[in-house]
């Protein structure tokens, strides 16, 4: 519980960014159910006061909570600044971060398979072949996903004669499989390899 070291039960850190706002929302939301009896003292924090204001006022005018920005305290503090960091912890009971992986961050995923060697596999034929492939990209959320994305849509518009002729919904690997996709993710830092591949 809130304290006179600690005066927030809760802290959103990152409040003003995409998850960051959602969050704010949702604590705003929680205030003001009818269930609760009173409200907890909380708090939004992160690197411009400009911008968690404008995350209150968002969140007020959205909830019909026009004296919401009164009733929220707002830190200062940089995720850079280590000093900052504690002095935003040691005012909050709990801290709800939302700070986005905001560059640095990247992904790798291993797959393993089975499958046969020529044509297709029967009842009585145990898959003959055994692959690992990986792939690995930048940050997954912000900078692997666009450029996912626009790879996909250049695809589709550059290499239709590739695309299949007919059918409905396709899954990416239906749709994909035989055109430049993967060549042209490579060629934008998310990589495609295979890592060993043997028959068994």
């Amino acid at each position: 519980m809130a304290t006179e070291q600690r005066p927030f039960h809760l802290v959103v850190f990152g409040a003003s960014g995409f998850t960051g706002q959602f969050v704010t929302e949702e604590v705003a939301r929680e205030q003001v159910d009818p269930e609760r009896s009173s409200r907890l003292p909380w708090a939004v924090a992160g690197r411009s006061r400009e911008k968690l204001q404008r995350v209150l006022e968002k969140a007020a005018l959205k909830l019909g909570r026009p004296t919401l920005s009164s009733e929220v305290g707002i830190i200062i503090c940089d995720i850079a600044n280590p000093a900052s960091l504690d002095e935003m912890a040691k005012q909050a009971t709990v801290v709800l971060n939302c700070v986005g992986p905001i560059d640095a961050a990247s992904f790798t995923l291993t797959f393993f398979g089975q499958g046969y060697s020529q044509g297709t596999g029967t009842d009585k034929n145990k898959p003959n072949i055994k692959i690992c492939t990986q792939v690995k990209g930048p940050e997954a959320g912000y900078v692997a996903t666009p450029i996912a994305m626009v790879q996909a849509a250049m695809t589709l518009l550059s290499d239709a004669s590739h695309l299949p002729k007919a059918g409905g919904v396709f899954t990416p690997g239906a749709a994909f499989s035989k055109t430049k996709l993967i060549d042209r993710l490579n060629k934008h830092g998310i990589e495609f390899s295979v890592i060993s591949s043997s028959e068994v």
